[in-house]
């Protein structure tokens, strides 16, 4: 019988992936390819919302990103971490959600940081629309934390996930976790469509309003961070 737990991911994994993987780590296997259409997509009512709301709020490049880390996510947990116990909607809407707060509006709606904006509006959309408070606190946790880079801690594997996805899909990290297949798959059906430039521009757009951004905290300098995203050597061919 599945836990609360294991439905909403409400378990512990090292925060650094470094830990998760060769030479501190097994992988479980090598990359192999997951097809499309062996990914599902989640049809409750409170993911078929989360999808019309953000088809409304975000722009295609963010909502194919939001897309990309879900079926890449999905990926690297079916063939690296299947002992990983998750629901795929709990991830699906951690992934529709992670950057919400990233539009022109909710940027400029807060002086808080998008990720922990984009928490807060998760949480309240999931609640409002029957999701279970522990299905919404989940997803919130991962929205707030899917850019906290720190070496040490923990994270829930819903957050690890995010972590990992994004990071793949917006600087090609960890770039063998994923098969070149299941790339061309994941990008064929949700194109990057220049998301290369369009993250980048939403980096510089937040440090610019919020100097004391949380996004500030992923490279040593500003520049640092707007290079990491640009030179993006698994994804550049596709943009």
């Amino acid at each position: 019988m599945s836990t609360p737990e294991h439905v909403n991911g409400w378990n512990a994994v090292p925060r650094d992936p470094s830990k998760l993987l060769p030479p501190n780590a097994t992988k479980v296997h090598e990359a192999k390819h997951v097809p499309v259409a062996e990914i599902p997509i989640p049809d409750s009512p409170v993911a078929q919302a989360a999808l019309a709301y953000v088809q409304q709020e975000l722009n295609p490049q963010t909502l194919s990103h939001s897309m990309r880390a879900y079926m890449f996510g999905m990926a690297i947990a079916k063939t690296q971490y299947p002992e990983w116990r998750f629901s795929p909607e709990c991830y699906y809407l951690t992934c529709l959600f992670h950057d919400l707060a990233t539009t022109h509006k909710n940027l400029r709606a807060t002086r808080l940081s998008f990720e922990f904006y984009g928490g807060m509006l998760a949480h309240h959309f999931i609640v409002d629309h029957a999701g279970s408070v522990d299905l919404a606190e989940s997803v919130a946790e991962a929205v707030m934390r899917h850019q906290d880079f720190i070496p040490y801690g923990e994270i829930t594997t819903i957050g690890q996930l995010i972590q990992l996805a994004t990071t793949f899909d917006n600087m090609g990290a960890n770039a063998d976790l994923v098969h070149s297949q299941t790339i061309e798959e994941v990008v064929k059906q949700f194109p990057r469509n220049g998301w290369t430039g369009c993250f980048a521009n939403v980096v510089k757009d937040e440090i610019k309003l919020k100097p004391w951004s949380h996004t500030t905290s992923m490279g040593p300098t500003h520049q640092t961070i707007i290079d990491g995203v640009e030179a993006n050597p698994i994804m550049k061919k596709y943009d």
